[in-house]
């Protein structure tokens, strides 16, 4: 069980919890989001463990980091709904997520590479995970969002590379 004042993941918000709360005859966590502004959980304690986890280690998102070339892409359909992303998303599972943002990355690269438009709810897709991961990545590295960002897009500019893009 998670005490007032810890910072966890809510599926992809680094959140603060703020208080525990008794209503009736349940508990609940209100967390508040570090990561979107005036965004507000009430999550029950009884039912947070698929969605809330501990935020990882530093040495966890490293070595998501170092494996991210070893991830195996999604084949995403041709005209995914929101449901296909969001069941990669739910699953809170940082690979998943990595492994999606590797994917959309190699999708907008290929897009580009062969003088057409990225899909724009790919990209829409592509941006959300890189915020959220570079989100995560911040809170644990103690850096910028902005420098998390850079430093997954590298990563992910070094795999395509490598994968003779």
């Amino acid at each position: 069980m998670f005490r007032s004042g810890d910072i966890v993941l809510y599926r992809l918000d680094v959140s603060q919890i703020k208080q525990i709360k008794q209503e009736k005859d349940r508990t609940f966590y209100l967390l508040y989001s570090l990561g979107s502004e005036y965004c507000e959980f009430k999550v029950p304690c009884d039912n947070a463990g698929g969605h809330l986890q501990s935020l990882p280690s530093k040495q966890t998102l490293e070595h998501y980091l170092d494996e991210m070339a070893d991830l195996v892409c999604f084949e995403i359909p041709r005209n995914p709904g929101f449901q296909y992303y969001q069941n990669i998303l739910n699953s809170v599972d940082l690979r998943d997520w990595c492994a999606l943002l590797k994917t959309l990355y190699r999708n907008r690269c290929n897009a580009l590479e062969h003088g057409k438009r990225f899909n724009q709810k790919q990209s829409q897709y592509y941006e959300y995970v890189l915020e959220k991961l570079a989100t995560i990545y911040s809170f644990v590295r103690h850096q910028t969002i902005d420098s998390c960002k850079a430093l997954l897009e590298q990563t992910l500019e070094q795999i395509y590379v490598a994968n003779g893009a």
